[in-house]
C-alpha cells in the first residue's frame, strides 16, 4: 500500500500495488495495481491480475473475475 491511501472496511489480496486509493467496503484482487487516484465504491469488485488507469471509478459491477 502506498502513499495517499484510504482503505475502510476493504480487502486486498496478495502483491497488490495500491497508491493513492480510497476504498470503502470494496475488493481488490491478487497481483493488482491499482491507482493513482482511484475511488472505489462500497461493494466494488477489482478481479485478480487487474491493472486500473489513473483516476479510475467503477460502478458497482465486477471488474475482472
Amino acid at each position: 500500500m502506498g502513499p495517499g491511501c484510504r482503505l475502510l472496511d476493504s480487502v486486498v489480496g496478495d502483491d497488490c500495488t495500491l497508491t493513492h486509493v480510497v476504498s470503502d467496503r470494496a475488493t481488490i484482487g491478487d497481483r493488482c495495481a491499482v491507482g493513482p487516484f482511484v475511488h472505489l465504491p462500497p461493494g466494488s469488485v477489482i478481479g485478480s491480475d487487474i491493472t486500473t488507469g489513473a483516476f479510475y471509478t467503477p460502478g458497482p459491477e465486477a471488474v475482472g473475475s
